[in-house]
Order: structure tokens, then sequence, then C-alpha cells
């Protein structure tokens, strides 16, 4: 079976996302090769930066020829290197996983979005953690909410 995530993540965000794709920045978090803004652009988003913590990907997004910006990061001990309210769209698709990515990254991903912004995140489903991930991320979110952040 082929890899569904980019494909539902980028079409549920073309069509959820209220303002103009062609002039939307998108960032692309933990980007892996850039299945995700091959998709988006036929949705019209032109305007992509992606991020990742593994060279090899990195130099795959390159290939993709669709970003305008990649750099190599380690999500957690550092935070994000982007201004507060600078995207439009936030994308993590099969990243939120235990030991890869820290729930903190979570708050970070709401700060570096623009108010009326658009944040897509899947975790990747792994049967074998009987399903402590999704109860920790449920957790988080929680958190989040009662902290004033909101949820469509």
């Amino acid at each position: 079976m082929e890899y569904q995530s980019p494909k539902l993540a980028a079409d549920i965000i073309a069509s959820n996302f209220n303002g103009k794709p062609e002039d939307a920045l998108v960032l692309d978090v933990a980007c892996g090769p850039g299945q995700l803004p091959k998709l988006m652009n036929k949705h019209g988003f032109k305007h992509f930066v992606g991020i990742d913590c593994s060279k090899e990907m990195i130099k795959l997004a390159t290939e993709t020829g669709l970003y305008e910006e990649l750099k190599e990061i380690l999500l957690g001990p550092n935070p994000l290197p982007f201004k507060a309210g600078m995207f439009d769209v936030v994308a993590m698709i099969s990243a939120l996983q235990p030991n890869y990515v820290p729930l903190s990254i979570l708050t970070e991903l709401y700060q570096v979005t623009k108010p009326g912004g658009l944040i897509c995140v899947s975790k990747t489903n792994h049967t074998s953690d009987n399903n402590k991930s999704t109860v920790a991320v449920e957790k988080e979110l929680q958190s989040l909410e009662d902290k004033g952040f909101g949820f469509a």
C-alpha cells in the first residue's frame, strides 16, 4: 500500500486554508524527501520552507526544487529558528512519534504560525506503544487548549 499521509494532509490543508494558496508561506516540519510540497503545489501552494534532522532528507528535498529554504534542524533541543507568526501554514506529517519529535514542539508550531493560520499535524501509528503516544498527544493538546490555543 502506498504511503497516504502526505496526500491526505495536502488535501486537508487545501480544503481548510482560507487564504490564497499562491501567497501562503508553508513550513514543512520533518520534511523528509519533500513529498508534501509536491502535492500541495497541485493545489496552488508555491512557497515552502522545510526543516529536517537528516542531511540525506534535506538533499532529497532540495532535488524537488520546490523549497525556498531548507534547514537541517534537530527538533527539541533548540527552538525553531523562525519569527513568531511567520507562516500561513505549518505541517508536520507522520513525525510526531515516541523518541523522535518531542511533544513540546507543538507549542513552537503555534508560535511560528500567523494568527488565523493553519497547522496540520499527524502522528505515526505505532501499534507497539499501546496508544501511549496517542494519550500523550491528547494530553499535550489539552494543555495547549488550557493555555488559550484554539482548535477547529
